[in-house]
């Protein structure tokens, strides 16, 4: 369950930094992660003593990008 709260985030932004260093924006994302049977069926995390239990299932990262901001103008074309 410990490893499942450090990788989710709700609502979380970050800057958008280019080459030389500099902030061109900020992005807003989410991430979560789920545990899974290789049939695709969730599993219950609370069911499970260690990480070495859950050997063999599969495991769905999902990033959502939700806003992308404060973007400099010659950036923000042929969108």
């Amino acid at each position: 369950m410990s490893l499942s709260n450090l990788v989710e985030t709700k609502q979380d932004e970050t800057p958008i930094i280019d080459n030389k260093g500099s902030i061109q924006g900020k992005v807003g994302y989410s991430t979560s992660i789920e545990v899974c049977e290789p049939s695709g069926v969730p599993v219950n995390l609370m069911e499970y003593e260690g990480i070495s239990d859950l050997q063999g299932k599969t495991l769905k990262f999902t990033v959502e990008l939700k806003q992308g901001k404060e973007f400099p103008e010659k950036y923000c074309h042929e969108i």
